[in-house]
């Protein structure tokens, strides 16, 4: 008998232990930190609109601030104009020289001819040159000279008539005619037609 009394004292203390206020204390402490981890968690993620007056001035302030785009200036096109202009003129006019030109109905009325050089390259085997004659001519020629250093080569084509102006025929010289020509040569293309003349003139490196 003493023995089982003693077993029975031993499991009460057992009983006794398990449940002690400290330990409930402690979870009714872990529970309600708990709760207010998930509540800060709930208003830092899903209550926002405490947030929204200041995001809409925010928006606003950035809108009224942001610059306005200017206007794009026709100044722009006038430079590409002018580029393409100097571009052109630097192809038609080898040598750097301004040619006298005529427009409209005044070129033909002109004294004398003017013209200029529209091509002036090597292309192949051949030195290429072609021609714009200002005014309208239905007959004539053009008497093409190279001239560097000490070489001289002189050539003629007939002048044709274009729809408002005239052009030489052409000039397609092969390289082979060319072999002591080295370097920078002179162009000067005399033009004849009737009783008026003129000079287009330019350079070509070969």
């Amino acid at each position: 008998m003493p023995k089982h009394k003693h077993q029975t004292s031993k499991s009460s203390s057992v009983r006794r232990r398990k449940f002690s206020p400290l330990r409930f204390v402690f979870w009714l402490i872990l529970l309600v930190l708990a709760g207010v981890v998930i509540y800060g968690a709930y208003r830092f993620l899903f209550d926002k609109s405490y947030n929204l007056p200041e995001l809409a001035s925010a928006e606003t302030s950035s809108s009224s601030s942001a610059p306005v785009a200017a206007p794009l200036s026709s100044s722009s096109d006038t430079t590409t104009d002018s580029s393409s202009a100097s571009a052109s003129s630097a192809t038609d006019n080898p040598d750097g020289k301004t040619p006298e030109k005529y427009d409209g109905a005044s070129a033909n009325a002109a004294p004398s001819l003017t013209g200029n050089l529209t091509y002036a390259a090597v292309s192949g085997d051949q030195l290429v040159l072609r021609t714009n004659i200002d005014q309208y001519l239905s007959s004539g020629s053009c008497t093409l000279s190279l001239v560097n250093g000490d070489s001289q080569l002189t050539v003629s084509a007939a002048i044709l008539p274009e729809a408002a102006s005239s052009t030489c025929e052409g000039f397609d010289i092969p390289l082979s005619s060319l072999t002591t020509f080295s370097g920078e040569t002179s162009i000067q293309i005399t033009l004849t037609s009737g009783d008026r003349s003129g000079i287009i003139s330019g350079r070509v490196n070969l």
